[in-house]
């Protein structure tokens, strides 16, 4: 943040929207307080009867206050013409993703030797059945991961018995390897969430509803926010971070800094970078240059996804 500040208030006549070069940077607890404020001026000015004030209807006064506060600095997303349809589309291109992997490690899991096949007549070899029917529904084209996901919820590990596994380390294994079933179950479905239901009168069609409304009041926080800090002549961490990139992504100002004014550049604890900064580097050292870039860092030690950093930018990095 110090470092997009600096090119700020050098290049502030560059920037397409208007910055005082002596601006002021809010902290994080100035920040807060005035995106409070912000949430409050709107709410205040916002009328009775006004279709956006729906969401009071649906959740208390405080998960509101809290949501809104929590979305003031952050960017606000266009808001989808069919939000269904748009929730149900990122939920299936976040399956296909990760569909080869948990393929994989569904089938490694399942890969028990058993010389007559599953015992008839058995609760245990009824799970298995389960697990395999769910890995032939996640291998279909196309693929019912939703009903997949529901049978492996369904698998128990109790029962069995041993002469119709062919002695007690066999039915450990199976079960173990149930276990492993119902451990990936969990996680994939943790990561896809339930399936988007379409019914006029379920939930998510209700969340579709509120969504616009949400959006309205977002907007209009977001607006008193900017007014707030205007009249401060000060931005927040965010602000420095997206006109930094605005500003970089010149191409008479990337060339005063890529290769000239910085010949080198090092990051280290790189696993904390967000997509954001990673673009703010990229533009000041081109990895494509020599010699350029120098990174440091380690996944496995990514703490702050909390403002935003990402460790699958790391692993973009790498590969590229």
């Amino acid at each position: 943040h110090a470092l997009a500040a600096a090119l700020l208030r050098a290049n502030a006549a560059e920037l397409d929207e208007a910055l005082d070069p002596a601006f002021a940077v809010l902290d994080e607890t100035q920040s807060r307080l005035l995106a409070d404020a912000a949430v409050d001026d709107a709410l205040r000015d916002t009328p009775p009867g006004d279709p956006a004030l729906a969401v009071f209807a649906e959740y208390s006064a405080d998960v509101v206050l809290d949501e809104l506060r929590a979305a003031v600095p952050r960017p606000l997303p266009s808001l989808p013409a069919d939000p269904l349809a748009h929730w149900a589309s990122v939920q299936a291109d976040l399956w296909e993703m990760m569909r080869p992997g948990v393929i994989a490690k569904l089938s490694a899991a399942l890969d028990l030797w058993l010389p007559i096949g599953l015992p008839p007549d058995d609760v245990l070899a009824d799970h298995w059945r389960a697990a395999l029917r769910a890995l032939e529904l996640m291998q279909a084209e196309p693929s019912d991961w939703a009903e997949a996901l529901r049978l492996i919820a369904a698998i128990k590990r109790n029962g069995g018995k041993q002469a119709a596994w062919g002695g007690k380390d066999v039915l450990d294994d199976a079960k173990s390897r149930l276990e492993a079933v119902q451990a990936l179950g969990k996680s994939t479905a943790s990561w896809l969430g339930s399936p988007v239901n379409a019914a006029p009168d379920g939930p998510d069609a209700r969340a579709a509803a509120l969504l616009a409304c949400w959006h309205s009041l977002v907007e209009r926080a977001q607006a008193r926010y900017a007014e707030l800090k205007a009249a401060r002549a000060a931005v927040d961490f965010d602000d420095l971070e997206r006109l930094a990139l605005a500003l970089l992504e010149k191409d008479s100002v990337r060339a005063r800094y890529d290769g000239v004014e910085f010949r080198h550049v090092m990051v280290d604890e790189f696993q904390d970078t967000s997509e954001t900064q990673w673009a703010i580097i990229r533009h000041l050292a081109n990895p494509a240059r020599p010699g350029a870039l120098f990174l440091v860092g380690d996944p496995k030690q990514s703490i702050y996804g909390f403002r935003g950093a990402d460790a699958r930018v790391f692993d973009q990095a790498r590969r590229a």
